[in-house]
């Protein structure tokens, strides 16, 4: 079977304008939420199910240093929907970038010995230098995203209002990919980690994860030095 010339001719002028009406249609862009009050992973998870719920949602990641989701659409969502169904999640969330805040963590007493030292993903040289002669030292590596620092730190706002002996030295890992992050994992495969000195400055043992018993009784054996 052949098919003429003059058919195809015809068939390619109504396909072309077809053609060129596809490749003109605009992408979508992706919209950038700034995320409010948020305090951990679940919180994200949560986030997370109630956008994907919407009709034309693509897909939803987030940076977690700058508190931000990015909510990719195979058809265009008004910007109010998507900020409904964070509320939806029980949030807050603003379009645009650059105002993403984690709920601020629980405060420690007034006087307390507690210190960040550091705050942007650095690495510590030396962790055995952050004892403090005379007390015992929490080294405490964490996250603002980590719902379980935020139990340890409850925890440790505990016994700091109980005892004048204890301090505490926070190192936040920021995310996965920073020198801190990777110093942590030399010594286990998650946060939050706090590694115990006694007063005398020697290393007592280590904390894996939100064990409140565990740490107290590293922390009266460090009292005990």
């Amino acid at each position: 079977m052949r098919i003429a010339a003059p058919f195809l001719l015809l068939l390619s002028l109504t396909l072309a304008p077809l053609a060129e009406l596809h490749a003109a249609a605009p992408a979508i862009k992706p919209v950038v939420l700034s995320l409010q009050g948020i305090d951990g992973g679940k919180a994200l998870d949560m986030v997370k199910a109630s956008l994907v719920k919407i009709k034309g949602v693509k897909s939803v990641t987030f940076d977690t240093r700058t508190v931000e989701a990015t909510v990719q659409m195979t058809q265009r969502v008004p910007a109010a929907r998507l900020i409904a169904a964070v509320e939806d999640a029980g949030y807050l969330a603003i379009e645009g970038a650059g105002q993403g805040k984690w709920m601020p963590p629980k405060g420690f007493p007034e006087g307390s010995d507690v210190g960040v030292v550091s705050e942007s993903g650095d690495e510590v040289e030396s962790l055995e230098g952050l004892a403090v002669p005379g007390k015992v030292t929490l080294v405490d590596f964490y996250a603002d995203w980590c719902r379980p620092c935020r139990m340890i730190d409850e925890h440790v706002n505990d016994v700091l209002q109980k005892r004048q002996d204890v301090a505490v030295r926070k190192i936040n890992i920021v995310d996965w990919n920073t020198p801190a992050a990777r110093q942590v994992l030399k010594y286990t495969t998650g946060i939050p980690f706090v590694i115990v000195y006694g007063k005398k400055g020697e290393k007592v043992g280590t904390v894996d994860g939100f064990m409140p018993q565990d740490l107290d009784a590293q922390i009266n054996r460090g009292a005990a030095q």
